[in-house]
């Protein structure tokens, strides 16, 4: 969810919502142009790191009411992150939002709150205040410092591979074949007498 801070009176505006251009055209449709907002993130932990520690502390004390922040520095940008994630959220239709705002002009601007039934914006009463956000202080303010921001998890490891040994299958002995098989084998020597005076064939 996105938040909407009054960088002049230093004040979170009561209006949140998922989407950051919804929440742009409901601050230029219900806020004057002439002040300065700014836009965060209540996701990004260091979205008030580039505030000065007065803007800090004034921006806690308005919001809770305190006389003076209990701590500074990064504790505090810690703190107000909680207080940003307690701003309520909005439930504005962006699609008629978008419509109401194109009715209204520059000049406009500013004058005006969104209509949840119509297609056109109201125009503001006279006696119209800006509406801001008062919040108590987290009863648990000191976890939420030491805690700070949450810790990316660890990447996963992949387990180590394993080297495949290809199992090679024991070769079978060949099978005893006949001399015609294997031409270029000695064929066994007859069984039986052979006659007298007739040489082998493999005898020199």
């Amino acid at each position: 969810m996105y938040v909407a801070v009054d960088m002049k009176a230093l004040r979170f505006l009561p209006v949140g919502h998922p989407d950051v251009n919804a929440l742009t055209n409901l601050v230029w449709l219900e806020q004057p142009v002439e002040d300065e907002i700014w836009m965060f993130d209540i996701y990004d932990h260091s979205a008030f790191n580039g505030f000065t520690a007065y803007q800090q502390s004034k921006l806690y004390c308005n919001t809770t009411g305190a006389e003076k922040a209990p701590r500074f520095g990064e504790p505090l940008c810690r703190l107000l992150v909680e207080l940003a994630q307690r701003v309520p959220c909005s439930d504005v239709q962006p699609v008629r939002l978008n419509m109401q705002c194109e009715k209204v002009t520059e000049e406009e601007a500013g004058t005006y709150l969104y209509d949840p039934t119509g297609y056109r914006p109201v125009r503001k009463p006279d006696l119209w205040g800006r509406p801001v956000v008062s919040l108590a202080p987290a009863q648990n303010e000191a976890a939420i410092v030491a805690a700070g921001r949450p810790a990316r998890p660890p990447k996963a490891v992949p387990a180590p591979v394993q080297p495949q040994v290809a199992s090679v299958a024991p070769t079978p002995a060949p099978a005893a074949t006949s001399p015609i098989t294997q031409p270029w084998a000695r064929p066994a020597p007859p069984q039986g007498t052979v006659a007298a005076g007739i040489k082998k064939p493999w005898e020199k």
